[in-house]
């Protein structure tokens, strides 16, 4: 499926654009979003990488990654990405989440 756009009141998913990559650099690149996480924060290069595959990902056939922007309604901040990998058979979906620093300290990111 591509676009994938879905809204609630609250947020909204899309797909990642080339106008992600700052914003996908503000959270890889987050010493304190990376310090549990397994690898340590990247550059802005390499968060650049992660857009353009994912962007790639989004028109592949077929698709099998899903790699999407996490965004305030109203607001074009993004908080963070979500990831969901599809394989054939279908089994359950391997499902990782990234979120903003903002919302990390808020507590939002635990929900």
């Amino acid at each position: 499926m591509y676009p994938v756009t879905r809204h609630s009141s609250r947020l909204a998913l899309r797909e990642l654009t080339t106008d992600d990559v700052d914003a996908v650099h503000a959270i890889y690149g987050d010493p304190e979003v990376t310090e549990h996480l397994s690898f340590t924060p990247r550059t802005r290069d390499e968060a650049g990488g992660i857009v353009a595959r994912g962007i790639a990902a989004a028109t592949a056939i077929p698709r099998q990654e899903y790699v999407l922007a996490v965004v305030t309604q109203g607001d074009d901040g993004d908080l963070g990405r979500r990831r969901e990998w599809l394989s054939h058979p279908p089994v359950a979906p391997a499902l990782r989440r990234r979120v903003g620093p903002v919302l990390l300290r808020s507590g939002s990111g635990s929900r």
